[in-house]
């Protein structure tokens, strides 16, 4: 593009130069015809150069444009005097726009690659503190200032380096701001722009690794300090601090802020060859939402457990009833599951999810609703065919007419397990679905049941002398099994297709 402008340039040039040199030789002929207009120059575009402007970052005064060569440094100036301060505010550099957080000082370069816009940056002038730290970030000097003023930065008497006294302080180098310059010991005109400014020394003879926080970070967060070494060691990287963004999940340092992987982490070596800036790596973090559901229809809650954030397509735990407090677990209620829906109702109708299983993330702002149940359960195959076997009442003595669902968080019950109601003998009755397949040994042994309907096509397990409700084969009249109270078997006589009754006594069998 760049070869192309010149060319256009040097037709435009000549075609300019060849109509001033044919006006000449009109003008100059007694015999010629008159004077050739020659049209207005016309100005290209000039790809060379790139415009700084300067904004006042207030109504009524013009902005200043400095035109600069790409790459080439442009030395920020004080306050110009066409900028008026506001009332009650003092100069405190120069803020890139749009960003919050990139400030240039007077006397700092810039190496601009496109157009920017800086604004004025008006503070107010509070009292402060500049420290002056070593490199084992003891305190050597700590001076009153006020923000808005020039202070002289500290010279080199007194003190030595913690790691060699024989280093030579090259200067110091602002904690936390990633766009810092090392400044000369006794520098002149250190404008105080905010509050609390730390500055670190700088040793010949070590190299300073500092950390860039890549972004905005959440408020009250900082990043690391600069951590300096000798060239040629490993260094172990002890950067983040408490640093954080929020909707991202910290991985790590790069030496390239561009990259989404992070080269390093944090705590781990680093070998020390220069002068280096690492960038923190982050990854969007998708929100993962836990809703009580209890009571079923009741406005979500989202306080037990508490949310989890993960990055995409990040496997999660899923939490159990161990991770709630045993005050917040419903009365006679067990953790069934969670639900990824529910209806107006409050009843589970989307996938369900087993507590404690690995839960993919690929969405965010997921909300999992718990599911609870009167009975803990066993989920028997794997998604989308999942069954459900009851293994017994949460209540520890529960009374009267038992139903059980035909559904369990969108689980069909299938089953009801092995001793699943044995010795509950203040039950008085209880109603199967019509989807059960199976009654295992002893289910209802021990209750106080007279009668149960029991659907067509389900299996009892046992035999002849030791029956849950009955026998695989239906057609008996007569089926002998466990007492419901006290010694002795029962018989029961098919009063219908699915029902049994209990019709006497017989006595033990040896």
């Amino acid at each position: 593009m760049k070869n192309t402008l010149n060319i256009l340039r040097i037709v435009a040039l000549v075609a300019v130069v060849g109509l001033f040199a044919f006006s000449c030789s009109i003008d100059n002929d007694p015999g010629g015809v008159g004077h050739i207009w020659i049209p207005p120059a016309i100005i290209l575009p000039d790809s060379d150069t790139v415009t700084i402007t300067l904004h006042p970052n207030q109504t009524g005064v013009s902005s200043i444009e400095v035109e600069v060569t790409p790459g080439e440094p442009y030395e920020f100036p004080a306050r110009p005097n066409s900028f008026p301060v506001p009332t009650g505010k003092v100069f405190g550099g120069w803020l890139l726009h749009p960003s919050d957080n990139v400030i240039r000082l007077p006397g700092q370069s810039y190496s601009p690659s496109e157009d920017t816009l800086w604004l004025a940056n008006w503070v107010d002038p509070t009292p402060t503190t500049v420290q002056f730290r070593n490199d084992d970030d003891s305190i050597i000097e700590s001076r009153n200032t006020t923000v808005g003023t020039e202070i002289q930065l500290a010279f080199h008497t007194g003190f030595v380096s913690s790691v060699n006294s024989a280093y030579r302080l090259l200067g110091w180098l602002e904690r936390g701001n990633p766009e810092a310059e090392v400044l000369p010991a006794g520098t002149n005109n250190f404008l105080v722009y905010k509050e609390n400014i730390i500055m670190d020394a700088v040793w010949e003879g070590l190299r300073t690794i500092t950390f860039n926080p890549n972004g905005v970070l959440s408020g009250g967060t900082t990043i690391g300090i600069p951590q300096q070494a000798m060239a040629g060691t490993n260094l172990t990287l002890d950067g983040r601090n408490d640093a954080a963004r929020t909707g991202f999940r910290f991985l790590g340092w790069s030496t390239n802020s561009a990259n989404t992987n992070p080269d390093f982490l944090d705590g781990s070596l680093y070998p020390v060859t220069q002068d280096i800036t690492l960038f923190a790596i982050w990854a969007p973090t998708l929100r993962v939402r836990f809703n009580t559901n209890y009571p079923t229809g009741s406005t979500p809650s989202f306080d037990l457990p508490d949310d989890i954030s993960a990055s995409m397509n990040i496997s999660i735990e899923l939490p159990d009833e161990s991770d709630f407090d045993p005050s917040d677990v419903p009365t006679g209620m067990a953790l069934a599951g969670w639900n990824i829906s529910l209806d107006n109702q409050g009843n589970p109708n989307g996938r369900a999810f087993i507590p404690g299983e690995e839960f993919i993330v690929t969405q965010n702002n997921v909300i999992l609703h718990a599911i609870w149940s009167p009975f803990t359960i066993d989920v028997i195959g794997s998604d989308p065919t999942r069954t459900v076997t009851i293994t017994r009442p949460v209540a520890a003595a529960p009374t009267g007419v038992i139903n059980i669902p035909p559904t369990i968080n969108t689980w069909a019950v299938t089953e009801i397990g092995e001793e699943a109601f044995d010795a509950l003998s203040g039950i008085t009755g209880v109603r199967l679905p019509t989807g059960l397949l199976h009654i295992r040994l002893n289910a209802f042994r021990g209750t106080g049941l007279a009668s149960v309907s029991i659907p067509a096509g389900v299996t009892v397990a046992g035999t002849a002398t030791d029956e849950t409700m009955g026998s695989p084969d239906k057609q008996d009249s007569f089926l002998i099994v466990y007492p419901i109270g006290g010694a002795g078997l029962y018989s029961w006589q098919a009063v219908a297709v699915d029902t049994w009754t209990r019709i006497g006594a017989h006595p033990p069998q040896p």
